[in-house]
């Protein structure tokens, strides 16, 4: 959130909340209704994990975190 300019962060908040929400809501119906084999979304689960761990590699550190880590010299 950091990262988001300051007016897009309630927005932006408020779609992963939804988005969070809609993931139970559909994983209720594929149990209920469709099928009841697991393994597609573990696979997807995974593969969105790995995507995050290579990407965390490449995400710089926002301003606002260092000045609150009191470290002036990489905030400028």
């Amino acid at each position: 959130m950091e990262l988001v300019p300051k007016r897009f962060q309630t927005a932006v908040g408020t779609a992963l909340l939804v988005a969070e929400g809609s993931c139970l809501i559909i994983w209720t119906i594929y149990f209920a209704w469709i099928g009841r084999d697991a393994f597609y979304f573990i696979y997807f689960a995974v593969g969105l994990n790995v995507i995050g761990v290579v990407g965390g590699f490449f995400l710089v550190e926002s301003p606002r975190y260092l000045f609150g880590m009191e470290n002036f010299d990489k905030c400028r």
